[in-house]
């Protein structure tokens, strides 16, 4: 039988609230280190673009609890002086429990996307379902279990040990779950980011598709309004297609569209955008360039499929380019096409403007 060792209840309290101290010290900074991890992954989610509002700094304000927490509390330990702040270790389990609340809104807001106002109405169900609050009132249990034996041992270290152990693991099994819940975040985002880029790509070419060009186009033409700079369009349309698709076959067809596509956005490249108008017909916006390099590109890229090889296949290609001079793009496709006509009618295998 173990022996008990006479004591107060006060006195059992301020033991129990100076070992904790430890243990308060260690799951500040993991609050800090943590969050600080979340804030960074769902910033990066954003692309960095979050605006500084009212739920990104109730979501940011738990690392500045953690850290200042945990360096005054390695300050106390440190300098010997928990005996005196006992007063203040009440505070520090009320941050916890308060941290546990900014928590579960970030994870409610995160989730559903809700507002501050809408949050405050499901802290309650939140908590019930999965919050660091329950987390750490769950700790607290084995580690009010554990105090006890103060009562039996007075071997401190062993009982902080057991205490920062319990404390640590239960983190780990915070950050399980909640890795869980992120990665699960993560694959929505990538597949969300894929739908998007398989929405604006033509599957084909792999260049952007009609609507989206035309998006990018009227979005160009809007700007250039705005800032002042030159945009031009270039329609081309490959030469006899329809002859070729009859005389290879629709597979040797998509060979060429497909090679194509690759011979226009390499020449292209971070001076305009390319997207597949339709059937054999490319569209090429072009902007901050002068006319007469918009027209120069037009005649690379004709240059450069008259003189490819396309496994033994000889094609020419033929353009139309026009300088934009309003927002109007159905008028300026409409001119870009007409002289596309012009360059088809006059024995093709040519850019005219």
């Amino acid at each position: 039988m173990m022996k008990k060792i006479e004591y107060d209840k006060k006195g059992f309290i301020q033991d129990v609230l100076k070992e904790n101290i430890y243990t308060l010290h260690i799951f500040f900074f993991i609050i800090a280190v943590s969050d600080l991890i979340v804030c960074l992954f769902q910033l990066w989610i954003q692309d960095f673009n979050r605006p500084i509002n009212v739920e990104y700094i109730i979501q940011a304000s738990p690392i500045v609890f953690g850290f200042v927490e945990y360096f005054r509390l390695k300050k106390w330990l440190k300098e010997g002086q928990v005996k005196n702040k006992k007063s203040y270790i009440y505070i520090d389990i009320g941050i916890i429990m308060f941290w546990g609340i900014l928590a579960t809104m970030i994870d409610i807001n995160s989730s559903l996307g809700l507002t501050a106002h809408v949050i405050m109405l499901f802290v309650v169900v939140e908590m019930l379902y999965h919050s660091p609050i329950v987390s750490f009132m769950i700790s607290i249990i084995p580690s009010i279990i554990l105090s006890l034996l103060i009562l039996y041992f007075k071997d401190n270290i062993i009982y902080s040990t057991i205490n920062v152990m319990v404390v640590m693991g239960l983190s780990f099994f915070i950050w399980m779950s909640s890795l869980s819940k992120y990665k699960l975040k993560l694959q929505l985002f990538i597949e969300k980011k894929q739908l998007e880029k398989l929405s604006k790509t033509d599957l084909l070419t792999n260049l952007y598709n009609h609507t989206e060009i035309l998006n990018i186009l009227k979005t160009t033409l809007i700007g250039h309004i705005d800032e002042n700079y030159t945009v031009g369009i270039i329609m081309m349309d490959i030469d006899y297609f329809k002859v070729v698709n009859d005389q290879y076959g629709h597979q040797k067809g998509d060979y060429i569209l497909k090679e194509v596509a690759l011979l226009i956005k390499n020449i292209v490249a971070d001076m305009g955008f390319v997207g597949r108008y339709g059937g054999e017909e490319f569209l090429i916006v072009l902007k901050h360039l002068e006319v007469e390099q918009m027209i120069e590109i037009g005649q690379a890229i004709r240059s450069k499929v008259e003189g490819y090889d396309f496994n033994g296949i000889k094609i020419t290609i033929s353009g139309g380019f026009k300088e934009c001079n309003s927002e109007n793009f159905t008028s300026a496709i409409k001119d870009a096409d007409n002289n596309l006509y012009k360059a088809k009618t006059q024995g093709r295998n040519k850019v005219c403007f």
